[in-house]
Parts: C-alpha cells; sequence; structure tokens
C-alpha cells in the first residue's frame, strides 16, 4: 500500500471499516480501489473454517462452534472487557486442538494443515491494491477483535 492510499483514508472510510468490525462477521480482505478508497470483504464463519468441516472430527468441531459463540458474544457486547477472557480461552483451545491433531498426524493431513493456516489466521486480512495485482501487499489484524491481541490487554 502506498503512503497516498493511506493518507486518502477518510473519516468515512474509517467509520466503514469501524462499523464492519462490530458486526460479527469475518473482514478476509481490505481491498483498495483505484481512487484509494478501502472495501472490506467478508466471509461466512463456516465458510473460514471450511477446512474444519471438512476434516469432521467431533472435538474440533465443538471447539470451533465454541469459538463461535464466544466471538459473537463479544462482538454484540460491544467489546465487553469481561468476555476478553472466555473468547481468548475459546479460540486457544481450538488452536490447541488442532495443534494435537497435526501432532498426532505428523503434518500429513493437508484438511489439518488449512485448519491451522485458517487458525493462525484468524481476524487478520490481506490488504489488496488493485493498482499491484498478484494478491495481498500487506496484512492487518483488528486490535478489537484479535484472540492473540487480546491476549495481550487481559486484566
Amino acid at each position: 500500500m502506498s503512503l497516498t492510499s493511506v493518507s486518502t483514508t477518510t473519516p468515512d472510510q474509517v467509520s466503514l471499516l469501524e462499523a464492519a468490525y462490530r458486526r460479527p462477521e469475518l473482514i478476509i480482505s481490505l481491498d483498495i480501489g483505484p481512487s484509494g478508497r478501502i472495501a472490506p470483504r467478508t466471509t461466512a464463519w463456516w465458510d473460514y473454517w471450511q477446512a474444519i468441516r471438512l476434516l469432521g472430527r467431533a472435538n474440533i468441531m465443538e471447539s470451533t462452534v465454541d469459538l463461535c459463540a464466544a466471538w459473537e458474544d463479544y462482538i454484540k457486547s460491544g467489546f465487553a472487557e469481561r468476555l476478553i477472557r472466555p473468547y481468548c480461552f475459546a479460540y486457544f483451545t481450538l488452536l490447541d486442538a488442532l495443534l494435537a491433531a497435526d501432532r498426532a498426524e505428523q503434518g500429513r493431513s493437508v484438511l489439518l494443515r488449512d485448519a491451522l493456516r485458517a487458525a493462525v489466521g484468524f481476524e487478520s486480512a490481506g490488504v489488496s491494491d488493485r493498482r499491484h495485482p498478484g494478491g495481498a501487499i500487506a496484512a492487518v489484524t483488528t486490535t478489537l477483535r484479535n484472540p492473540m491481541y487480546l491476549l495481550t490487554r487481559w486484566k
């Protein structure tokens, strides 16, 4: 992203991003148009976690369902501090289950690798600029919703 792109961010765009992060949707990309306008691209919960659905392991599915509930509660509460702990706990429980399964499979499962990729990238997004084709040019996360970041704020 060029400095020009950043400098053209308007208060309306900041409000758009803030509003997007206040909805229970997963932002997977921030796309910068030719004018420098930022457009968040979202996906549904189970579309994001498709590898876990395909994996079909009960304990991992249960952890994903628990994370979804904690994530939704946290967002719908307006990011209540009291919900940071259960949200982070649910995220790290899922990550632990995925790592244990991957260790047992000795890294041979493509679906587990995809699920781990999704878990590590959870609440992060690529930044794509149409003036620079070829994929993301940067990555971002949200300090409001990323469980790894929230762990630093946990009191």
